[in-house]
């Protein structure tokens, strides 16, 4: 944990002191998707898809060409009294290949995965280590708003068998 720690703070550190802050720009987004849990590292097929949301900030560097930020996401399922979810809270970093009104961005996020299961008797949840690279598009409304369409293969890393996740997400980000 303190190497991953290191090295994103290394990276984050080294982003901001070659851009040029002065055309820097903070977006809020939330997106609404959905989950797929996908397959174990033992080739277990999970069934569920989960819904759920994303809230993200990011800071634009280099005429927002780059962008590094938080995620934060909730994504669930109930049945039968059950829910289960599963809660990434991710750095992430972007880089957009285009500034026109259709700008196609790929990036990655690092960091936890928060997975769990909750009923009326009682709750269990642990925490893992993941990374996501994710592709996606910011579509211009206006000035200040667009819609963000994206989409992540997740590979959370746990000590009985890793998983892996499709997330797919659409949604609004405003800029300030």
């Amino acid at each position: 944990m303190k190497k991953l720690l290191l090295i994103s703070g290394l990276f984050v550190g080294t982003a901001f002191s070659s851009s040029n802050l002065a055309h820097a720009q903070l977006s809020l987004g939330v997106t609404g998707g959905l989950f797929n849990q996908g397959v174990s590292s033992d080739g277990e097929r999970y069934s569920n898809n989960l819904l759920g949301f994303n809230l993200a900030g990011k800071f634009g560097l280099n005429d927002n060409k780059m962008r590094v930020g938080l995620n934060i996401g909730y994504f669930f399922d109930s049945e039968d009294g059950l829910t289960i979810f599963t809660q990434p809270i991710t750095g992430l970093f972007e880089y957009s290949f285009s500034d026109a009104s259709f700008s196609p961005y790929a990036g990655i996020d690092a960091g936890i995965y928060r997975m769990g299961a909750s009923s009326d008797g009682g709750s269990a949840s642990e925490s893992e280590l993941g990374f996501a690279p994710v592709a996606g598009f910011n579509y211009e409304i206006s000035d200040r708003m667009d819609l963000n369409v994206n989409i992540k293969y997740m590979y959370i890393l746990t000590d009985v068998k890793s998983t892996t996740g499709v997330n797919a997400n659409a949604g609004i980000v405003i800029k300030f």
